[in-house]
């Protein structure tokens, strides 16, 4: 089965965003290190079928296929830039996070059609705005 690129970048950027947006906010406020792990691998694990029948419903020229690959890269990224939280707490997990984090932003940017600095300027600054809200967030409430 070919891969949907569009579906593939469309999923991971989605998790990514979410997942560092979550872990940020909750980092900041103080949460327990396992809870900023729960919220990310609750969301990652709701939000797998939830893109995925977005992805499905909105396009459906890629079939089931397309929809499950958008969902699971949704749901890596929720997951694996809070997985970090789950081994370790403070300053360490929230770096590791972080590296993370800077990885996943760089394989979107990698798999787009049109791969270039803009690609790098949008995963990365996309991203950036969403971190940027949450840990607004996580000032507020914390």
């Amino acid at each position: 089965m070919k891969v949907p690129r569009a579906a593939a970048i469309m999923g991971l950027a989605d998790g990514t965003t979410t997942g560092i947006g979550l872990s940020l906010a909750l980092y900041i406020a103080g949460e327990p290190h396992l809870a900023v792990w729960l919220a990310g691998l609750s969301g990652g694990l709701a939000a797998f079928p939830g893109m995925a029948s977005g992805r499905y419903q909105s396009d459906p020229g890629d079939g089931i296929g397309g929809a499950v690959v958008c969902g699971g890269a949704t749901a890596a990224g929720s997951v694996l830039v809070a997985l970090p939280f789950a081994v370790a707490s403070g300053h360490a997990a929230l770096l590791a996070s972080g590296l993370v984090t800077l990885a996943l932003c760089a394989a979107v940017a990698v798999i787009r059609e049109t791969p270039g600095w803009r690609a790098w300027a949008l995963s990365y600054g996309i991203t950036a705005v969403a971190a940027g809200l949450c840990v607004g967030a996580g000032l507020l409430t914390g």
